[in-house]
């Protein structure tokens, strides 16, 4: 009896030790399965996540004569708040320090746009601080905000508004405000004046060259007539005369005007302004011998931030720019690193071989 006690204990223990294995395997699995997921949708999620409903359902309704909650519960459902907001917030602003580590994410942000809560703010926060404007598909993205009027709301506090801090937002805030505005099209009608107000009295000419695009891209009719103004204005800042030669080119490519107004521009005696018209031209399909002499005399300006402007008109053209590969191999040596690497770019678009960066 005693021998068959023992046995059965035996068994017993035995049992339950697979099964606490079995338990332990199953959640280090899910473990490393979570933990093995990318930290950027983890990030994501946690800024989207929802407040549970039962806890929702309490504390919309704290407060109200009608219900009277006990003073634990309420406690309870006050601090499980706070430490759901305080993890978002937290989310947000490590998915933001991730720069362009946290791209992956980009079209979960834009769907986050729509929401009313702090989703909607926090997501807009974080496109504009990782730079999501220069992401490689963010002309498919674009496509995602047009006619997102709710999130225009958000651009528009951006522009002219304060954050958590009572500060004014900075300067990439306002940039990507700005162009996810222009994406959201028509919708966001009620930004126009304020991006016009930027336009023709803004401080930062890159700026005020972006609100002019966004500005006809929302009402193409009502601003074409000051695009034109500008590319004509020789006293105009040549950042903002080169974005109307583009925008020109992007939302009013039929106009009867817009090729002759961009030829003349050519001649322009602003280096930018005549690369934009180029630029512009070649979008307009214009033969590469008309617009890439404009474009292969400021390979030798003097300015390096001209030299690198060039190099990236060239390199759009791709292999219909080839018959200016000896003057693109030349800067493969010259004396600012960014011209290099430029150079190196616009040989593999035109497709040549290039030697390794000096």
């Amino acid at each position: 009896m005693s021998s068959w006690l023992q046995n059965r204990r035996s068994r017993i223990a035995a049992a339950l030790v697979v099964l606490l294995l079995l338990l332990a395997g199953g959640w280090s699995y899910s473990r490393i399965t979570k933990n093995a997921r990318p930290r950027p949708v983890i990030l994501a999620e946690t800024i989207g996540a929802k407040f549970p409903f039962y806890y929702r359902w309490v504390d919309a309704r704290i407060g109200s004569p009608k219900y009277k909650f006990p003073k634990a519960l309420v406690t309870r459902v006050t601090q499980a708040s706070f430490r759901h907001s305080d993890r978002r917030i937290k989310a947000a602003e490590e998915l933001a320090g991730m720069g362009t580590n946290a791209w992956p994410v980009v079209p979960v942000l834009i769907d986050y746009l729509d929401r009313k809560d702090f989703e909607g703010f926090a997501a807009a926060t974080v496109l504009a601080r990782i730079s999501a404007q220069d992401h490689p598909d963010w002309t498919k993205f674009e496509r995602r905000l047009s006619g997102k009027g709710r999130a225009s709301l958000l651009f528009r506090h951006m522009l002219f508004g304060r954050d958590s801090y009572s500060r004014t937002y900075d300067a990439a805030h306002r940039r990507f405000a700005i162009i996810a505005l222009g994406a959201v099209g028509p919708a966001a009608a009620p930004a126009y004046a304020e991006l016009i107000e930027i336009v023709k009295y803004g401080q930062d000419q890159e700026l005020r060259g972006l609100a002019l695009e966004a500005a006809a891209r929302i009402d193409v009719a009502k601003t074409l007539p000051l695009v034109k103004d500008f590319l004509r204005n020789e006293a105009e800042w040549p950042q903002v005369s080169a974005a109307a030669a583009l925008t020109l080119a992007d939302v009013a490519s039929n106009d009867p005007q817009a090729r002759d107004l961009l030829r003349s521009a050519l001649q322009d005696p602003r280096s930018l302004s005549r690369l934009g018209a180029a630029r512009a031209l070649w979008r307009l399909k214009a033969p590469a011998d008309q617009v890439l002499p404009a474009m292969t005399s400021l390979l030798n300006h003097k300015l390096a931030s001209i030299r690198e402007a060039a190099l990236e008109a060239i390199a759009e053209m791709g292999v219909a720019a080839g018959q200016c590969r000896p003057e693109v191999e030349r800067l493969m040596t010259d004396e600012n690193e960014a011209v290099r690497r430029s150079a190196a770019a616009t040989l593999r678009s035109i497709g040549e071989q290039e030697s390794p960066v000096s």
